[in-house]
C-alpha cells in the first residue's frame, strides 16, 4: 500500500542515529518501547521542515558562553527535573544548573535518561504541580 511505502520512504530517510531511538532512553526505569520510539521519530519527521535543522540546536549550546553567572539572576522560583542516566546532558548539569539559581528546587528522578518514559510521569507531573501550587 502506499501507506507502507511512505513509512518505509521516511524511515530510510531519517539519520542513522534517529533509526536507532533507544540511546536516550532510560532502560533500567522501564523497558523501552521500540515501536514507540519508531513512531515519535516518524512523527517528529513527518512535521520537520528541514530535518538537518535538528543540528542547531547542539550547535547553537557549543557555541555559547556558559550561564551560570546570568542564572543567579533568576528571581522567580526555579524547579530543575532531572534523570540520572541522561547520555545527553549528564545529571551533573542539572545539579549545576540547579545550583546557580538561588532557591531553585532539584527533583532528581533515579534511573531516568534524555527521555520522559510514562513511569515517571507522576513523579515528574507532582513535582510542577507542587512547584506551582496548581491543584
Amino acid at each position: 500500500s502506499l501507506s507502507r511505502i511512505w513509512i518505509a520512504f521516511r524511515f530510510a530517510r531519517l539519520p542513522t542515529s534517529a533509526r536507532g531511538t533507544s540511546w536516550f532512553a532510560s532502560f533500567t526505569l522501564a523497558a523501552y518501547d521500540e515501536a514507540a520510539g519508531r513512531a515519535l521519530f516518524e512523527r517528529e519527521y513527518d512535521r520537520a521542515r528541514n530535518w538537518n535543522a535538528q543540528n542547531n540546536h547542539g550547535l547553537a549550546v557549543a557555541a555559547s558562553p556558559d550561564r551560570r553567572a546570568a542564572l543567579g539572576s533568576v528571581k522567580p522560583p526555579a524547579l530543575v527535573i532531572h534523570g540520572t542516566e541522561d547520555p545527553i546532558l549528564p545529571y551533573e548539569h542539572g545539579v549545576a544548573t540547579a545550583n546557580a539559581i538561588p532557591g531553585c528546587k532539584l527533583v532528581t528522578i533515579e534511573k531516568m535518561g534524555h527521555d520522559m518514559p510514562e513511569v515517571a510521569w507522576p513523579r515528574i507531573i507532582g513535582a510542577i504541580v507542587e512547584h506551582t501550587g496548581a491543584r
